[in-house]
């Protein structure tokens, strides 16, 4: 005869053993993380309420920080391959190392919250990256040290680029 558990919270009969991939948990700064991996827990199905074995809360950390740092690789690979500027260059403009930037988008590294955010947002949201070139106080130096090509300039303003010379291309990184 099989032991039925009662919920800890709400106290139904409804606690059992079951896939709990796809569940939102809050860890360290972040409020939510979706847990992508599979892994068995208790689940109550009438009040979400999650209990754990012993030793399992050091496995769940592990696998929801494995999937900040599977959804922080993918933000990273939209933004280099969305802007089509090389990894070393989009590193500078956002304001990372090209080391930290390798770490995030090989996923031996974990962003802290508000990190994920801003790529989050870079990578999701049109015309993200030249508001950071635009206004951004990390990006000044680049914006003022860096002397763009024609072609990248054309790039920033959504046209094609067009190689007469004699055709004047608003800077926009001019003030």
């Amino acid at each position: 005869m099989t032991m039925q558990r009662i919920c800890g919270n709400c106290g139904n009969k409804t606690f059992s053993f079951q896939d709990i991939q796809g569940q939102s948990f809050p860890y360290k700064s972040f409020p939510n993380v979706i847990l992508q991996d599979s892994f068995m827990a208790y689940f109550c199905s009438s009040c979400g309420n999650v209990g754990l074995r012993s030793g399992q809360a050091k496995d769940l950390d592990l696998l929801l920080e494995a999937s900040i740092k599977s959804q922080s690789s993918i933000y990273v690979n939209r933004i280099v391959s969305k802007y089509d500027y090389t990894q070393a260059e989009i590193s500078d403009y956002i304001g990372f190392t090209n080391v930290y930037l390798s770490e995030l988008k090989n996923q031996k590294r974990a962003p802290e919250f508000k990190t994920f955010n801003y790529l989050k947002v870079l990578s999701e949201c049109q015309g993200a990256l030249e508001m950071v070139l635009n206004s951004d106080h990390r990006a000044c130096y680049y914006k003022h040290n860096y002397k763009f090509s024609r072609e990248q300039r054309a790039k920033w303003k959504g046209i094609k680029y067009l190689p007469n010379e004699n055709e004047d291309i608003e800077d926009p990184m001019a003030a």
